[in-house]
């Protein structure tokens, strides 16, 4: 994966997630909030590369990494609404998952998250309590407003900065 836009339109952010990486500081659940333009799929990436990368941080070489760019890393979740709507089913699943210890790191990605229904919310929540230690979450919205104040609550937010509609 190339991470080069990232790099350059989101400085801060990434600046954020290698220092937190670095000094062995991630938080298990992030919440990444900005406009659609924001790279923030391009950040979830990245973590997720520092987080399973077999050389100590988005090498894009290793097994790891590359599995990850062809989305087929089996340490990767990615969770998408279901039309409308997050479903009770699909927390489940993610749930299911990620419910046994691993020696291994994981990481789950939870795209639109303000699009969970009150059920799937209650699951996603009661799921976040019990994390693994090397468990990680990302959380993608475009509207923090229309999140659950119990799930901004249990996550670290980071702001995107808007990107330029002409850069995009």
């Amino acid at each position: 994966m190339n991470f080069e836009s990232l790099k350059k339109h989101q400085k801060n952010v990434v600046r954020l997630l290698e220092n937190s990486y670095k000094e062995n500081r991630l938080v298990h659940v992030y919440l990444f909030s900005g406009s659609k333009e924001a790279l923030k799929m391009d950040a979830a990436f990245y973590l997720a590369s520092l987080i399973l990368c077999e050389n100590g941080g988005a090498c894009g070489k290793c097994d790891e990494c590359k599995k990850l760019s062809k989305l087929a890393n089996p340490n990767l979740y990615v969770v998408s609404p279901d039309g409308d709507t997050i479903k009770k089913e699909q927390i489940e699943d993610l749930e299911h998952e990620f419910g046994f210890a691993s020696d291994k790191p994981h990481v789950f990605i939870i795209q639109n998250i303000e699009k969970a229904n009150q059920t799937s919310a209650n699951t996603l929540l009661k799921f976040l309590e019990e994390l693994h230690d090397n468990c990680y979450g990302i959380l993608l919205t475009d509207n923090i407003e229309s999140v659950l104040p119990t799930i901004i609550s249990r996550s670290q937010i980071v702001k995107f900065s808007p990107i330029n509609n002409i850069i995009i």
